[in-house]
């Protein structure tokens, strides 16, 4: 009897981690499935925007609105940029996106302001942490032209001994 009650202890002990195995399996299958839903939803909303987007591109393309043609492409490469770059990006790619920015701005200020660049070809493909160069624009924009009828955003960049420099 000793033997039968061992047996049926481990047995009862040999179910009772099968099931828990199992449970924790299907909460694992559960959370899978959660986080699959949310990233499907985190994939709607900017192919819904973007098909938006699109959609007034051309219909403004269509109706010979180049200006607004223009902004709503600007707008739709930033945003594609933003959700799309890595962390670090070559200078090149952070220009581009640079670029989109400033041609949402000249719509919106027309000719209040002008750009130089200086930038070293050797630098266009050193990396520096993506959106990085827009939030500077902008706030010179808004807190160095503030009040000014026009003025000259420097953007330059090279190497030194110690490194990759970018200046705005």
């Amino acid at each position: 009897s000793e033997v039968l009650n061992k047996t049926f202890a481990s047995l009862r002990a040999a179910h009772q981690r099968e099931q828990s195995l199992m449970a924790d399996k299907h909460e694992a299958e559960l959370a899978q499935t959660q986080a699959e839903m949310l990233a499907y939803r985190s994939q709607i909303t900017p192919h819904f925007l973007f098909n938006t987007l699109e959609s007034m591109r051309s219909l403004a393309h269509h109706y010979g609105a180049e200006p607004i043609e223009g902004l709503i492409s600007g707008m739709s490469q930033m945003f594609r940029y933003s959700l799309a770059a890595p962390q670090l990006v070559p200078l090149q790619s952070e220009l581009g996106h640079l670029d989109s920015y400033l041609s949402v701005m000249e719509i919106r200020f027309p000719k209040c302001y002008q750009i130089k660049r200086d930038i070293a070809a050797e630098t266009l493909f050193c990396h520096l942490p993506s959106m990085s160069l827009q939030p500077l624009v902008e706030n010179i924009m808004k807190y160095a032209f503030h009040g000014r009828i026009s003025g000259m955003l420097l953007i330059q960049s090279f190497l030194t001994e110690g490194g990759f420099v970018v200046r705005v």
